[in-house]
C-alpha cells in the first residue's frame, strides 16, 4: 500500500484515510468520479501479485469494475483521496486478510471506512485462522503492540481498527486451500450474485389477478424437465393483453438464477426515436458493467455486444426485449451465437410473423382473460376489493362483456367509473358501447375526457415527451406551467392512465433510485394523436423532423418548425458544437415570444441564452463566482434553483460570491446546494449564506447537501450571526444532508415561523439540535447523525412525525414537552437506545415503529397510549418485560419480530378494533392470552414461536 510520511515519536495524527472527510456520495450527473463494483482491501506485499491481481482480473474480465490500488491509481492523483473515493463508491467490499495484514495502518483504515459504508464485505483468509483476528492473538496482536508502542495514531482509531478486525472475522468468507483460480471464481459468482441480489423488483401489476394462470400455462408450454424448451421464447399478442406484465413476472423470479440480467422496454418506440444505440449500451451496462464508452452506430454496437459476449460465455445471462416489432430490433440486440446456452431471452412482440422470421421455435401466445378472472380484476379497480358493490352486479357485468377480456380495457374503465354513483355508471356504459366497435383507443379517450384541463395537459406531455424520463424532473418542467403537477400525476395513476416505476439499480443503502415514466403504447398513441389535433394550446414538437434546423439554437425566438403559427411546446437535449456545451430544456412559445421555462446544463450559462422568464435552472460543473455573464441575464423569475459544484478552487472567494449572488434571485422558493468532490475542500463563510438568504423572502425549501460548516447552523434571532430583523417568512422546509464539522442546529420560532420539516441526514459531528418553539413544526427526521446526544423538542404543537435512524450514541428519546400531537414516531438502528419512556405522555399518538435496537429492554411506555393503532417491534434483541395491551382499545395492528427474550403479551382479549397480529422469531414467547375473544381478527401469523395458551382456531 501506500506509504506516508513519519511524525516524531509520541507525536499522534490521524491515518491519512481517516483525516479526510467523507467523500460526496454518487449524483444522477455528469461528474467525472469513477464509480467501483468492488474495492480490494489487501496488504501489497502479501498477496499484491498473487491472489489480489488474479482476483482483479477474474472479476474485470467478468465484467466487474474493480479497484486495485496499483492497476486503479492514475498519475498524479492523491492516493487517499482516490482510494476513499473508491470505498465510498464500491457496492461489495473485498478483504484479503493475510498474516502480516494487521501490521498495515492503510489496510485497517481502509477496513474501518469499509463498515461506515455499510456496504457488503467479503472476506478471503489467506494463509491465516480467522481466530486469530476474532481474539487479536497471535500476528495480530503483535502488530497492535507494535502499533501502540509507536504511538503514531490515536488509541481510539487502534480500538476501532480492532473491532473492525473482530467484525469482520464473524462475517462468512472463504478460506484458501491452494486453488487460486477456484477460489477466485468462487469470489466473482458471490459479487454477481450480490449484483443480482440487489436488483430493484419491477412492481408487475397493481392487482396481479389471473396472472397465476397465465405464468401456469406459460410454463406448461415452454419448460420441459423444469428447463426452458429453448434459450429464446417469444410472447406474442394483441396490444393491451399482458405480455409486458407476464415478461416482468418472469423477470422479478428469474433474474436471481443469472450472472447478470437486463430488461429493454419500449424497443419498438426507442427506435422510432433513432435510440437502438442506447438499448445496445444498456445491454452492455446491466450484464457487464460496460459502460461510458458512446456506441457511434447500430452495427458498432452488435460488433461490441457479440466481442464481450463471447468473452463471458462461461456466464448464464436473462435478457428480455419488450415490444419488438421488426428483425433489425432483434438483430441488434441478441448475437445468440455469443451466449450461453443455459441464457436465456424473453422476446414480447404484437406480431407473431417477427417471431418467425428471427427463427423462434417456442411461441406463447397471451389469451384474453376469461370472465371469472375478468370481472374480478375490474371489481378490483373499481371497488378496490375482490367483489362488486350492492346493485352493481349488471353493470359490471355489461362492462366486462364490453371490454372482452382486455387487461388494459379492464383497468382504465373499472378506474373511470370508480367511486360514482349507478346513474354515472349507466352514462359510461352508453358511451362504451357506442365507441367500442370503432378502436379501443376510443374506448381509453372515456377517460381522458373525464379529466380536468391540467390533467388532460401533463397526459399529452407524458406521451409525447416522458415516456422513460424522470419523474421529478418532469414536475419540475410542469411547475412551470403552474399546474397543480403532483394531484394531476397522481389522478392519472389512479385512472390507470399512466405508471411511474423505480429502474432497477444496484447501489449502495443511503440511495433511493429515482422513478420513471411508463404508459402503455395505446395509451401513448392516443396521448400523440390528441396533442396532434389539439387547437387551443401551443402544439408539441415531440417528432425530430418537427423542427427544421435546431444546429442554430442560439436565438431560440428565432427557431423555426413546420407547423402553422408558432406556438408550441417543446422539451429535448441539445448541444452548442462551438463550446460542447450540453443542455436539456424546456420552451413554450406563443406568438410573440419564446420563453425558455427550464433549464439543466453542465457548464456555465452562456451570453446567448434568453434567462428572462426561467423558472427552473439546474446547475451542474465547477464553482462559478454568479450563475449569469450579463447583469441583464439576472435570473428574477427564477423560482427554483439546483446547483450541483465540483472540483473547487484551493480558495473559497467564487464559492463566496456565488452563495452571495443568490440574495440577488427575490423571487426564488427552492434552494439546492450540492457539493461534489472531497468534502473537506467545500467550505463557505456562514454569514454570506444567511446574507443571501435575508433576502429571499419567498424561499420555501431549503437543501443544503455536502459540505463543511464548522460550529453551529443558527436560523435564530440571538447571536452575532443575525439580528432582529432577520426572519425566512415563507420557509417550509430545511435538509441538512451530509454537513461535516457542525456540532450544533439550532432554529427559533421566531427566525422561522411557518416552518414544518426539518430533515437532519449523515452529520456525522452532529451533537445537538434545538428546535425548541418552533410551533409550526409537523415533521422531524434524524438520520445517521451517529454523535448526535441532545434532542431538544419544545413547545412544538404540531409535531406529527418523528423518525431517528442511525443514531447510535442516543441513549433516550428526547423529552416531548408540549408536544401535544405527535402521531407517528419511527426509531431504527439506534444501537445504545434503552429508554423511551418519554413517549408516555404522548396521547395523540398513533403509530410506533422500533427496529434494530438491541439495547431496549423494555416498551411498557406504550401501554398508556390510547389513541394507538398501530405497533411494529423487530430485532429488539433484548427486549423481555411483558407487554401489556389492555389500554390499547384503538389498536389495529401487531407486529413483533426477532425478540428472542420476550416471553409475554398480556391483554389481547381487550382489543376488539384489532384486525391483525403477527408474531415470528419469539422463541421465549410462551403467552398472548385472549387472542379467541378477537371476533374482528381478520389476520394472525405465528411463526418461530412456541406458544402455549393460544387458541387453535379463530372464527372470523
Amino acid at each position: 500500500m501506500a506509504s506516508t510520511s513519519t511524525s516524531g515519536r509520541g507525536q499522534q495524527e490521524r491515518h491519512p484515510l481517516l483525516a479526510l472527510e467523507r467523500p460526496s456520495k454518487r449524483i444522477q450527473s455528469a461528474v467525472t468520479v469513477k464509480q467501483y463494483d468492488v474495492f480490494i482491501n489487501h496488504r501489497g506485499p502479501d498477496v499484491k501479485k498473487t491472489l489480489a491481481q488474479q482476483l482483479y482480473d477474474s472479476l474485470k474480465e467478468a465484467g466487474i469494475s474493480a479497484y486495485l490500488d496499483s492497476e486503479e491509481t492514475e498519475l498524479g492523483d492523491s492516493i487517499s483521496s482516490t482510494i476513499k473515493n473508491a470505498i465510498y463508491s464500491a457496492r461489495v467490499h473485498i478483504a484479503i486478510l493475510s498474516p502480516r495484514y494487521a501490521e498495515s495502518a492503510w489496510c485497517l483504515a481502509e477496513l474501518a471506512l469499509m463498515f461506515q459504508t455499510k456496504a457488503k464485505i467479503i472476506p478471503l483468509f489467506y494463509h491465516v485462522d480467522p481466530s486469530d483476528f476474532r481474539y487479536i492473538k497471535n500476528e495480530v496482536a503483535i502488530a497492535f503492540s507494535g502499533h501502540e508502542r509507536k504511538c503514531r495514531y490515536p488509541s481510539h482509531d487502534i480500538q476501532q481498527w480492532k473491532e473492525c478486525l473482530q467484525n469482520v472475522s464473524e462475517i462468512k468468507g472463504y478460506e484458501f486451500n491452494d486453488d487460486q483460480k477456484k477460489l477466485c471464481n468462487g469470489v466473482v459468482s458471490a459479487v454477481m450474485n450480490e449484483k443480482q441480489k440487489r436488483k430493484i423488483p419491477f412492481q408487475v401489476a397493481k392487482y396481479e389477478v389471473g396472472l397465476d394462470k397465465f405464468v401456469n400455462d406459460f410454463h406448461s408450454r415452454c419448460r420441459r424437465n423444469g428447463q426452458m424448451i429453448d434459450k429464446i421464447i417469444g410472447i406474442y399478442g394483441m396490444g393491451g393483453s399482458g405480455k409486458t406484465t407476464l415478461a416482468k413476472y418472469l423477470f422479478n423470479h428469474k433474474h436471481s438464477e443469472f450472472s447478470g440480467s437486463t430488461f429493454l422496454f419500449d424497443v419498438r418506440e426507442r427506435q422510432v426515436k433513432g435510440e437502438l444505440t442506447s438499448l445496445q449500451s444498456q445491454l452492455l451496462k446491466d450484464l457487464l458493467n460496460l459502460e461510458g464508452n458512446t456506441i457511434p452506430s447500430i452495427e458498432d454496437g452488435i460488433a461490441v455486444i457479440e466481442y464481450n459476449l463471447k468473452r463471458s460465455r462461461e456466464y448464464r445471462f436473462l435478457i428480455v426485449i419488450d415490444d419488438v416489432d421488426n428483425q433489425k430490433q432483434l438483430d441488434a440486440l441478441i448475437p445468440t451465437d455469443a451466449l450461453n446456452p443455459n441464457s436465456l431471452v424473453i422476446v414480447t412482440t404484437r406480431n407473431e410473423g417477427v417471431l418467425i422470421q428471427a427463427r423462434v421455435i417456442v411461441r406463447y401466445k397471451m389469451k384474453e382473460m376469461d370472465p371469472q378472472h375478468s370481472r374480478e380484476l375490474f371489481c378490483w379497480h373499481a371497488f378496490h376489493r375482490q367483489s362488486c358493490g350492492s346493485g352493481y352486479d349488471n353493470l359490471v357485468d355489461s362492462f366486462v362483456n364490453l371490454c372482452k377480456g382486455s387487461p388494459l380495457a379492464l383497468k382504465v374503465m373499472a378506474a373511470h367509473v370508480s367511486g360514482r354513483d349507478k346513474a354515472y355508471w349507466k352514462l359510461q356504459l352508453d358511451v362504451v358501447k357506442a365507441r367500442l366497435d370503432t378502436d379501443i383507443r376510443e374506448t381509453l379517450k372515456i377517460s381522458y375526457d373525464a379529466l380536468e384541463e391540467d390533467q388532460k395537459q401533463i397526459f399529452m406531455d407524458i406521451a409525447c415527451f416522458f415516456i422513460g424520463k424522470n419523474v421529478s424532473t418532469a414536475i419540475s418542467i410542469w411547475k412551470t406551467s403552474r399546474w397543480r403537477a403532483e394531484h394531476a400525476l397522481q389522478t392519472l395513476k389512479d385512472k390507470s392512465l399512466v405508471e411511474t416505476e423505480s429502474e432497477v439499480f444496484w447501489g449502495s443503502n443511503w440511495y433511493e433510485p429515482p422513478s420513471y415514466f411508463r404508459m402503455h403504447d395505446h395509451l401513448r398513441d392516443l396521448g400523440r394523436e390528441l396533442a396532434d389535433n389539439e387547437t387551443n394550446h401551443p402544439r408539441r414538437l415531440w417528432r425530430p423532423e418537427d423542427l427544421i434546423d435546431i444546429s442554430e439554437i442560439k436565438g431560440f425566438q428565432n427557431m423555426l418548425m413546420r407547423s402553422e403559427g408558432n406556438c408550441f411546446r417543446w422539451y429535448s437535449c441539445i448541444q452548442d458544437k462551438e463550446s460542447g456545451l450540453v443542455m436539456r430544456c424546456f420552451l413554450e412559445s406563443s406568438r410573440t415570444s419564446t420563453d425558455l421555462r427550464w433549464l439543466e446544463l453542465n457548464g456555465r450559462i452562456p451570453e446567448w441564452i434568453p434567462l428572462q422568464n426561467l423558472h427552473t435552472l439546474k446547475f451542474i460543473g465547477e464553482s462559478p463566482s454568479r450563475l449569469w455573464q450579463r447583469d441583464d441575464q439576472v435570473l428574477l423569475k427564477l423560482k427554483e434553483l439546483y446547483c450541483v459544484l465540483w472540483a473547487p478552487c484551493t480558495d473559497s472567494t467564487h464559492l463566496n460570491k456565488l452563495v452571495s449572488s443568490v440574495g440577488m434571485l427575490k423571487n426564488l422558493e427552492r434552494l439546492q446546494l450540492k457539493f461534489v468532490g472531497n468534502i473537506f475542500e467545500w467550505s463557505f463563510e456562514w454569514n454570506c449564506l444567511l446574507k443571501s438568504l435575508r433576502e429571499l423572502a419567498n424561499l420555501k425549501t431549503l437543501e443544503l447537501i455536502e459540505f463543511q460548516l464548522e460550529g453551529e447552523f443558527a436560523l435564530s434571532n440571538s447571536g452575532e450571526a443575525t439580528d432582529d430583523r432577520f426572519c425566512m417568512g415563507s420557509l417550509e422546509a430545511i435538509t441538512l444532508c451530509g454537513v461535516l464539522k457542525t456540532r450544533r442546529v439550532s432554529i427559533s420560532g421566531q427566525s422561522c415561523p411557518i416552518l414544518k420539516t426539518l430533515n437532519l441526514n449523515s452529520m456525522e459531528d452532529l451533537i445537538e439540535v434545538d428546535v425548541t418553539g418552533v410551533t409550526t413544526l409537523e415533521c422531524l427526521m434524524l438520520f445517521e447523525c451517529r454523535e448526535m446526544r441532545k434532542v431538544l423538542v419544545n413547545d412544538l404543537p404540531y409535531l406529527e412525525m418523528f423518525q431517528m435512524k442511525f443514531c447510535r450514541t442516543m441513549t433516550e428519546l428526547p423529552n416531548f414537552g408540549c408536544v401535544s400531537f405527535l402521531k407517528r414516531i419511527r426509531i431504527s438502528r439506534c444501537r445504545n437506545l434503552r429508554d423511551i419512556s418519554a413517549i408516555e405522555r404522548l396521547k395523540w399518538l398513533k403509530r410506533i415503529w422500533i427496529a434494530h435496537c438491541p439495547e431496549l429492554e423494555s416498551i411498557k411506555a406504550i401501554e398508556p397510549l390510547k389513541r394507538l393503532k398501530r405497533i411494529f417491534i423487530n430485532k429488539c434483541t433484548e427486549l423481555q418485560d411483558a407487554i401489556c395491551l389492555e389500554e390499547l382499545k384503538a389498536l389495529k395492528s401487531v407486529f413483533i419480530g426477532n425478540c428472542p427474550r420476550l416471553q409475554n403479551i398480556y391483554g389481547m382479549e381487550f382489543l376488539k378494533c384489532l384486525e391483525s397480529i403477527v408474531i415470528t422469531v419469539c422463541p421465549q414467547l410462551q403467552n398472548i392470552k385472549g387472542v379467541e375473544e378477537l371476533k374482528g381478527l381478520k389476520e394472525m401469523i405465528i411463526a418461530d414461536a412456541p406458544i402455549i395458551s393460544c387458541v387453535e382456531r379463530l372464527q372470523c
